[in-house]
């Protein structure tokens, strides 16, 4: 077992111990829970869970064998904006995401906005929305502006060469 061996929990019917090890402070990017054999005193097994940090405790399920298992993740403490755009990261790797073929957005504006703003906070990105329609308008409006003046020109030159044509 890796360091920071502390939350642990018997199964009284399959006689199994597990116990939550590894991450920070063993120097891991995930941590474990090992699994051992009260009958004979071996571990028999890992369970692997990347992106945590520890294991804070764990719970058997009273009817059905499934198990609960509480997480101090790597990113606990993340501000928001930065978490959001991990979570659609980990979403877009989900295999039945994947499946179904749905595009998760990419947050680049989101992105650009948390790579060059040192308060990520809501006012900040309210100034960041405001200002980013108000481009988006401009920018739709130069293209407006372009549009016309192209068809414009297009009336000219047709007039042009009528009139040269007589």
């Amino acid at each position: 077992m890796s360091a920071h061996a502390d939350a642990s929990i018997y199964d009284p019917v399959s006689k199994l111990f597990y116990v939550g090890n590894g991450g920070r402070q063993a120097k891991q990017d995930f941590c474990l829970i090992s699994i051992v054999d009260t009958t004979t005193g071996n571990k028999v097994g890992d369970i692997r869970v990347e992106g945590a940090d520890r294991v804070e405790a764990m719970a058997l399920e009273r009817s059905g064998p499934r198990m609960f298992v509480n997480l101090y993740s790597k990113w606990r403490g993340i501000n928001r904006f930065p978490a959001l755009t991990e979570a659609f990261d980990l979403l877009a790797d989900r295999p039945e995401v994947k499946r179904r073929g749905f595009q998760v957005p990419p947050l680049t504006g989101v992105r650009a906005w948390i790579g060059r703003e040192t308060k990520l906070a809501n006012p900040t990105l309210e100034a960041e929305v405001a200002a980013t329609e108000a481009a988006d308008k401009t920018e739709a409006a130069v293209n407006t502006a372009v549009e016309k003046t192209e068809e414009v020109v297009k009336d000219a030159a047709a007039k042009v060469e009528k009139k040269t044509a007589k």
